[in-house]
């Protein structure tokens, strides 16, 4: 579909109607950043709160049986014996 200058289109089902500021507004710019810097603070507090809430106990005892495995599996390699020289 082609449009000419002037033309508008309806939107079709499923489509929604373009509500983005004008560019020719200079306060909805202003809106606009106003909001972001609104959302981003937000974001930062929640992420604040999530990063300073306790590990659950559980968890924590996953983490160390992983360490554990992890530092046994090191182990076994280092007293392994060295199959490469034979």
């Amino acid at each position: 579909m082609t449009l000419t200058k002037g033309e508008a289109v309806e939107p079709q089902v499923g489509m929604m109607k373009d509500r983005s500021p004008k560019p020719n507004a200079p306060a909805s710019i202003d809106e606009a950043r106003f909001r972001q810097e609104a959302i981003g603070a937000s974001l930062r507090r929640l992420f604040d709160e999530v990063v300073n809430e306790p590990v659950p106990d559980e968890f924590l005892s996953i983490l160390r049986q992983a360490d554990e495995r992890t530092q046994n599996a090191s182990v076994e390699r280092r007293t392994a014996p060295d199959e490469a020289k034979e």
